[in-house]
């Protein structure tokens, strides 16, 4: 069996590390209750002996043989059975032995009650038995074991807390002793498809408010680092909240409160209905148990098909890299929602692109129907300044704010950052720059009719009133700022190949701009580009306050993060500027 680190990927000690600020030594533990289903190794060294306590081992064979708590018994494959040709296939998790060993396309699917009833039945499971089952700790199998249960109608399982690993921490002993137990006699009342989700219920929560895709999968998965499948990458609009960041360094759960900022910031609300995924399933149990069990989370399935099934689908269904594609506008999609013939059809647009190159750089050429507002300095003008001139341009709040200009440069990244600032809610980028609109359209030099309108499908930008809703939240003006969310880490990043200069902190990471950008100013792929930061300690859950040489420096730096979804990411912007 590979160790943690080879399943979660190789971002996953970062992302423990991100949370060390989450009171990693908090003495808080969950108790146990019939909500939470934990129990602590003192419980269970207590209950050991109980007549109706059936302890079980959810690890692979192998590690099971090597030690067990004394009297469990294993989830998975004899000693016999757990190699095929003299290799291990002892998976844990209960896998081994509910496995439908038939299905057609996917592994990890559950056999029939009948087969999960007779593996129970000879772990000496009775109708009375309360079942505590455990790994090796931090990991899924536990939760993988008790999901399985309760699909399949049994539902007196707890977890032990911190597995294996917090046993032999606390001091406790251990057995290489294989038990013979009696016969079982549980029955199981058959599969709840209540707990599952299917392909299709994952494409309703894509458009459901109050739904959430959640993805217990690392980083370097989520954004398309690793290759474990034939196709990279994830769900469109999943939730990352990778499953190492449930636990802390002793292996047992982190504190309701804790798990509860996590869903926060990732933007799942407590009464959401969850659906968790990962690649085949195991890790998303991990997940399930987590949420409804540990935190409370109401509604909680698990999408049993996951990844896999997904990319599988005869739909040719769409796989995302970036977090947050639609921030990247392409030539065509702006043709038609912010073209020609879109305004002849609507008063107003969906979209209008906002060139934010010079007046003299806009006049020589620009894309048909875009405003100017040039954005030298997004810092020299106040917000009341700056809602004035995009309102003047016909720049509001409801149409989608495309920024457009020499490709992914600094002046757009500021105007990209201000938007946001100044609360606009939907801003995009001409992904391929002034260039790319060129080669696919060709530019104008037609000036850009912006007026009150004179006909009811008015051939015009009309002007409109910009309402500022600041989000103090994007801006830092200095050390002493107070963070976003006090359970996160602050971690301050220079971006550029200029010399860090002028912070006023000592300790920063640098991100190059090469680790962003190629030599020929393309956006390199998502997985590279979370890699570099990742790489130079900015972990996904950490707060990050962008810097650099420049505002636009800074700017692209938050920029890049926002496109892969860091949820806390703000600029440094040193007060004493108009903004």
């Amino acid at each position: 069996m590979r160790p943690l680190r080879s399943l979660l990927g190789a971002g996953w000690l970062g992302l423990v590390c991100a949370l060390a600020v989450m009171s990693c030594d908090e003495a808080a533990t969950v108790s146990q209750t019939p909500a939470n289903r934990l129990v602590t190794t003192a419980w269970l060294a207590e209950h050991l002996a109980d007549e109706d306590l059936v302890v079980v081992d959810a690890r692979p064979t192998a590690q099971y043989l090597a030690a067990h708590v004394p009297g469990a018994v294993s989830a998975s494959f004899s000693e016999a059975d757990a190699t095929s040709r003299g290799r291990t296939v002892s998976y844990g998790g209960g896998v081994d032995l509910f496995l439908a060993y038939d299905h057609p396309r996917l592994p990890f699917q559950e056999g029939p009650t009948a087969q999960v009833e007779a593996a129970l039945r000879a772990m000496g499971v009775r109708k009375a038995s309360q079942v505590v089952v455990y790994d090796a700790g931090a990991h899924f199998h536990a939760a993988r074991f008790l999901f399985a249960c309760e699909y399949h109608g049994f539902d007196r399982v707890s977890v032990l807390d911190g597995g294996l690993g917090k046993w032999l921490a606390d001091g406790r002993e251990t057995s290489v002793e294989v038990p013979v137990m009696p016969p079982g006699d549980v029955a199981l009342s058959g599969v709840r498809p209540e707990l599952v989700a299917t392909t299709d219920d994952v494409l309703l929560a894509q458009a459901d408010p109050n739904a959430a895709v959640v993805t217990a999968l690392s980083p370097d998965w989520h954004f398309g680092a690793t290759l474990p499948y034939s196709v990279a990458g994830h769900i469109p609009a999943a939730k990352m909240v990778p499953m190492a960041y449930f636990f802390r360094d002793d292996g047992t759960w982190r504190s309701p409160a804790q798990l509860r900022a996590l869903l926060d910031v990732s933007g799942v609300g407590p009464g959401d209905g969850v659906i968790t995924y990962c690649g085949g399933n195991p890790l998303s149990a991990c997940s399930y148990f987590t949420l409804k069990y540990v935190l409370g989370q109401a509604d909680v399935r698990v999408y049993a098909g996951a990844y896999l099934d997904w990319i599988q689908d005869p739909r040719d269904l769409t796989v995302h890299t970036w977090q947050h594609p639609e921030m990247l506008r392409d030539s065509d999609w702006i043709h038609w929602w912010a073209g020609d013939r879109i305004q002849a059809l609507m008063l107003d647009a969906p979209a209008v692109v906002l060139d934010v190159r010079e007046a003299a750089e806009y006049a020589d050429g620009h894309v048909p129907w875009s405003v100017n507002l040039p954005m030298s300095d997004a810092a020299a003008s106040s917000a009341a300044q700056w809602a004035s001139a995009l309102g003047s341009v016909g720049v509001g709040n409801t149409q989608e704010v495309v920024v457009c200009g020499e490709g992914l440069s600094g002046r757009v990244a500021a105007a990209f950052w201000l938007m946001e600032y100044l609360g606009h809610e939907r801003v995009s980028l001409c992904a391929e720059g002034m260039g790319g609109w060129d080669a696919r359209w060709g530019l104008t030099d037609e000036e850009t009719i912006v007026g009150q309108a004179e006909h009811p499908l008015d051939v015009a930008i009309h002007p409109t009133t910009f309402f500022v809703t600041e989000e103090a939240g994007r801006r830092v003006t200095g050390a002493e700022d107070a963070p976003i969310h006090a359970s996160f880490p602050r971690v301050w990043v220079f971006f550029g190949d200029g010399q860090p200069a002028g912070l006023p902190v000592d300790d920063f990471a640098i991100v190059p701009t090469g680790a962003v950008f190629t030599v020929d100013g393309q956006l390199r792929a998502a997985g590279e580009v979370w890699g570099a930061f990742d790489a130079a300690g900015a972990s996904y859950f950490d707060e990050v306050v962008c810097a650099g040489a420049t505002l636009g420096d800074a700017a692209t730096c938050y920029l890049a993060l926002r496109l892969l979804g860091y949820p806390l990411v703000r600029v440094y912007v040193p007060a004493g500027h108009a903004l």
